[in-house]
C-alpha cells in the first residue's frame, strides 16, 4: 500500500510539471522549467534565466531577461551584468550567423535593431511586454 501511495504521489507531481519548450527555428529553442527558469538554447551558446519574453522570426530572436542569482553551471558562458541582476537585459540573436548581442541595457539594444533592420513589429511584441 505504501508503495501504491508513493507512486500515486510521485506521479501527480510529474503530471503538474510546467515544463515544455518551443521550437523558434533553425536549432534555437526557449526552455520553459517553471516562472523563474526559462532560457533559449542554441548549438553554440544560450540566453539565460530568466527570459521573461521573446519574439522571433527567421532572422532574429528578440529576448528580455532578469538575470537570476545563480547560474547554470551547464551553461556553455559565464554572463556577466554590469548593472547588477535586479534589472533587465536586452538580448539580441542574429540566427543565420548564431551571433548573440547580450546583455544589452535599452539604448545598446536600439542601437543595434536600427543598425541591422529588425523588423517594428518584432520589436514592438518586445516593448509591449508588461514587466511584473
Amino acid at each position: 500500500m505504501k508503495y501504491l501511495l508513493g507512486f500515486f504521489i510521485l506521479a501527480s507531481f510529474i503530471a503538474c510539471s510546467s515544463d515544455y519548450s518551443r521550437n523558434l527555428g533553425d536549432g534555437y529553442m526557449f526552455r520553459h522549467e517553471g516562472p523563474t527558469l526559462n532560457d533559449i538554447l542554441f548549438k553554440d551558446g544560450e540566453i539565460p534565466a530568466n527570459v521573461i519574453c521573446f519574439s522571433y522570426n527567421k532572422d532574429f530572436i528578440l529576448a528580455i531577461q532578469k538575470p537570476i542569482f545563480f547560474q547554470d553551471p551547464l551553461y556553455e558562458k559565464v554572463h556577466t551584468y554590469p548593472n547588477g541582476d535586479t534589472v533587465l537585459y536586452y538580448w539580441i540573436v542574429i540566427k543565420e550567423s548564431s551571433f548573440v548581442w547580450g546583455p544589452l541595457n535599452r539604448d545598446e539594444f536600439n542601437k543595434i535593431v536600427h543598425r541591422f533592420n529588425v523588423p517594428k513589429r518584432l520589436v514592438k511584441k518586445i516593448n509591449n511586454h508588461k514587466m511584473d
